[in-house]
C-alpha cells in the first residue's frame, strides 16, 4: 500500500522543481482566461454596427410620429387661405378629430414610417462610418470641414437609397384618396404609367439640398459634442 506521505512530499517536490506536466496544464489553462476578454473585444466591436442604425430607426420614428400633427397643420396652412396661429391651429385639429375621430390625427403615418425608419437607420449609421474613414486613427476628433463632410455624405447617402419611398410618399400627399389604395397601389401605379425612371424625378435637387442640410446638422452635432467634452474633462456625453 502506497504511503500517504510519500503520496504528498512527491507532489510537494513535483511543484518546487516545477515538473513540466505543471507547466503544461498552466498552458492549458490560460486561454480559459483569456477567452471572456476576446467576446468582450467582439461585442464591442459589433455592438456599434447594431445599434447605431437600431438608435437611428427609433429616433426618427418617435420623432416623426410626435411631429406629425403639426407637420399636417403646415400642409393645410400651405394649401389653403388660413392664417397660421396657436388659435388656428388648435382650431384644425379639434376639427379632425370631432369629425374623424383621434386616429385621423395620425394620417398618413404607417406610409411615413416606411421611409423614415430606413433613412434614420442610414443616415446615423453611414455617418460613423464616413467618420473613421476620414479620420481612420481618431474619428472622434475631426476637423470642422471634415464633420461637415462627414454629415452631408451621410445624409446624401441615406437620401439617395430611400429617394424613391420619399417621391411615393410625396405624391400621396398631393394625390386625391380615391386614385389608390395605399403606398404599393400607387408605386404600381407610378411604375405603370411612367416607369421606373418616374421614381427619381427631382433627385438632383434633392441632393444638393441634403448637402448643406446634412453638413450643417452633423457639423453642429459633432461640435457640441466636442466641446462638451472639453468643458467636462473629456467626459463622454454617450451621444
Amino acid at each position: 500500500m502506497v504511503n500517504s506521505d510519500h503520496i504528498e512530499a512527491s507532489l510537494d517536490l513535483a511543484q518546487e522543481d516545477s515538473h513540466p506536466m505543471v507547466n503544461i496544464a498552466i498552458q492549458v489553462k490560460t486561454p480559459e482566461v483569456v477567452r471572456p476578454q476576446h467576446r468582450a473585444h467582439e461585442d464591442s466591436t459589433w455592438r456599434p454596427i447594431i445599434t447605431k442604425p437600431l438608435s437611428g430607426a427609433l429616433a426618427g420614428a418617435v420623432a416623426k410620429t410626435t411631429s406629425l400633427l403639426l407637420t399636417g397643420t403646415k400642409f393645410f396652412s400651405q394649401t389653403s387661405d388660413m392664417k397660421f396661429s396657436v388659435r388656428q391651429v388648435v382650431s384644425v385639429l379639434n376639427n379632425v378629430y370631432q369629425k374623424e375621430g383621434i386616429l385621423a390625427l395620425w394620417r398618413g403615418n404607417s406610409a411615413t414610417m416606411v421611409r423614415i425608419i430606413p433613412y434614420a437607420a442610414l443616415q446615423y449609421s453611414t455617418h460613423e462610418q464616413y467618420k473613421k474613414l476620414l479620420k481612420p486613427n481618431n474619428a472622434q476628433n475631426l476637423a470642422p470641414f471634415a464633420r461637415f463632410c462627414a454629415g452631408s455624405m451621410a445624409v446624401v447617402t441615406a437620401s439617395a437609397l430611400t429617394y424613391p419611398l420619399d417621391l411615393v410618399r410625396a405624391r400621396m400627399a398631393v394625390t386625391e384618396r380615391t386614385r389608390y389604395r395605399g403606398m404599393l397601389s400607387m408605386c404600381l401605379h407610378t411604375l405603370k404609367h411612367e416607369g421606373p425612371k418616374a421614381f427619381y424625378q427631382g433627385f438632383l435637387p434633392t441632393m444638393l439640398g441634403a448637402i448643406p442640410y446634412g453638413g450643417t446638422s452633423f457639423f453642429t452635432y459633432e461640435t457640441f459634442k466636442k466641446r462638451h467634452k472639453e468643458m467636462t474633462n473629456n467626459r463622454d456625453p454617450h451621444l
